[in-house]
C-alpha cells in the first residue's frame, strides 16, 4: 500500500495499466497446476482432484512458451480491474477499500462500483 500511495503522488494523469494482449486470467478448482509442475519434473502425476479453494492464475506467452503463476487475492483483484480498463487510481482505491483481502466476498462488487 505504501508503494501504491508513493506512485500516486508522482503527478501522473491517472494512467491506466496496459496488460499484454497474451495475458489471460484463469480460475481453477482442480490441481491442474500441480499436475503440470509434476509433469515438467518427469515425476509420476497424481490423479486430478477438485480443490476446495479456487486458484486464480495469470497465464501469458513468452516467446513460444506458455507461462503461468498463481495470483494472491490482491493481485487478482488489481489485475482484473486493470484488464477492464479501470484507471490506476481506481485500482489503488479498490485495494485500499478492501484492506487485507481475507474476505474476497466484500470486494466482489467493486468492479461495478468503480467502472
Amino acid at each position: 500500500m505504501a508503494e501504491l500511495t508513493r506512485i500516486a503522488t508522482l503527478g501522473l494523469d491517472d494512467p491506466t495499466i496496459q496488460v499484454h494482449p497474451s495475458a489471460r486470467r484463469l480460475r481453477l478448482r482442480s490441481n491442474a497446476t500441480g499436475l503440470w509442475a509434476v509433469s515438467k519434473c518427469d515425476e509420476v502425476p497424481r490423479l486430478p482432484e477438485r480443490l476446495e479453494r479456487l486458484q486464480k492464475l495469470l497465464v501469458w506467452r513468452q516467446g513460444t512458451n506458455s507461462r503461468f503463476r498463481m495470483l494472491g487475492p490482491d493481485e487478482a483483484l488489481a489485475l482484473g480491474l486493470a484488464m477492464q480498463g479501470i484507471s490506476f487510481a481506481k485500482v489503488r482505491e479498490a485495494l485500499v477499500a478492501c484492506g487485507p483481502l481475507d474476505n474476497t466476498t466484500a470486494c466482489a462488487t467493486l468492479p461495478a462500483k468503480l467502472g
